[in-house]
């Protein structure tokens, strides 16, 4: 049966020692319901024809009303697309866009109206198809948008991304949650990644992840989820949160796990620091109130009253 590999991982994620959800992304279009005359789609990972729209509507409407269907109660979370930007992954316009996530969310919503409907998903470089998407109308049909935002070996850069979707999203007026749904610490920047990460250690690669969830969560970015869990795309300095063994984490999965237990519930706030290049930002919740204090850039001569509250373990 087609659907036994979904079936699988819901299986697997109620094991879980806490609860958890699924965020299933609907994408790409499934070849069957692509024109048999399309030509094959560049560098396509999902499918030789998955980047074109579906030559009818309602062949996708009845695709996504059997998933929801199936699924009601056990999925919540539905994502659009994957990368809708990058051309291997859609190749339509953003008229047919708009019909394919609204047409998604009818049917996600007639099924359960608790359903949770975010996307179309896009990289930090596809805002320009977000904005044309919002100017149409998409914003009715989703109840968050979705981004996929890399941490690499500099945070601060992908939080002055978000916080331009933020603007964007301001700008039209629009309060809708951001995800990020894809954040790694893989370098994906355009540059020699091995070249980016001489004399740097899976330390700093944790001190970064450390970074960018804090500098997310001052954002107000709801969800950030981290890829991946095995540590894909290692060579371009991708962070696994587990060892070989799949069980013991690496100083990445401690990093996270306890950003976990701190965020929770947690009022995130940024501070002045009154030092240039030093970020400052206080937590407020469950496990108590902290102050988080990191160099964002080089090394930063702390002034000696303030070493001296750091070497006592004193909140500053």
């Amino acid at each position: 049966e087609h659907v036994s590999r979904l079936d699988y991982f819901w299986r697997h994620v109620q094991k879980a020692p806490k609860p958890a959800d699924l965020l299933m992304t609907l994408g790409m279009t499934p070849e069957w319901a692509v024109a048999p005359g399309e030509p094959n789609c560049a560098h396509a990972h999902y499918g030789a024809k998955a980047c074109h729209p579906p030559a009818n509507l309602m062949e996708w409407r009845a695709h996504v009303r059997g998933l929801a269907q199936r699924y009601k109660g056990r999925i919540r979370y539905w994502e659009i697309l994957n990368e809708a930007d990058l051309g291997m992954h859609w190749s339509g316009s953003s008229a047919q866009l708009l019909a394919f996530v609204a047409a998604a969310a009818d049917e996600l919503k007639i099924a359960d109206p608790s359903n949770v409907v975010i996307g179309p998903n896009v990289t930090t470089m596809g805002y320009r198809l977000l904005s044309d998407f919002i100017r149409l109308g998409g914003a009715h049909h989703v109840d968050a948008f979705s981004v996929h935002g890399y941490i690499g070996r500099t945070p601060h850069v992908v939080q002055s991304k978000l916080r331009n979707l933020r603007e964007l999203l301001f700008g039209q007026g629009l309060t809708h949650p951001i995800w990020n749904t894809e954040a790694g610490t893989s370098c994906l920047t355009g540059v020699d990644c091995h070249t980016l990460l001489t004399g740097m250690t899976p330390l700093d690669g944790a001190s970064a992840l450390a970074q960018a969830y804090l500098g997310q969560a001052v954002l107000g970015v709801a969800n950030v989820s981290y890829y991946t869990w095995e540590g894909g795309v290692i060579d371009a300095g991708g962070l696994p949160l587990v060892k070989s063994d799949f069980h013991t984490e690496t100083s990445a999965g401690v990093v996270l796990r306890q950003l976990s237990h701190w965020l929770d519930g947690a009022q995130v706030r940024s501070e002045d620091s009154g030092l240039v290049g030093v970020r400052r930002i206080g937590l407020n919740g469950e496990v108590g109130k902290c102050t988080v204090w990191w160099a964002e850039e080089g090394v930063v001569q702390l002034p000696a009253e303030l070493l001296t509250l750091f070497r006592k373990g004193v909140d500053a």
